[in-house]
């Protein structure tokens, strides 16, 4: 059996580095879309908490009021921070994606 290899006048090297890249930046996608997934789910224990923290002051009643707004302003805080952390992730699992700059096409 003969096989034939088209490189597109590039050497082989050069060919096989390209795919050993390839396999490389997989993985390293990989362990950053299981980084962040690790990193979402620790700010949703996060955001747990103080919605346990805010409602167990709630029953207490007006005393802890700013305090409540404090603890509400935190947990939206988290809250934004994993939604950015998500959007990041699904681009580290976009298959034979390549991530895009801000303002490129």
């Amino acid at each position: 059996m003969k096989v034939t290899i088209d490189t597109c006048g590039e050497s082989l090297d050069v060919v096989f580095n390209r795919l050993t890249e390839m396999g490389t930046r997989q993985l390293f996608d990989g362990h950053v879309a299981s980084q962040m997934q690790s990193a979402i789910y620790c700010l949703e224990r996060v955001e747990e908490l103080f919605k346990r923290r805010i409602k167990a002051m709630q029953h207490l009643g007006d005393v802890y009021s700013l305090d409540i707004s404090v603890l509400e302003e935190h947990r939206n805080r988290f809250s934004a921070l994993k939604a950015e952390l998500e959007d990041l992730k699904a681009i580290y699992e976009a298959p034979g994606e390549e991530p895009v700059a801000d303002g490129e096409v």
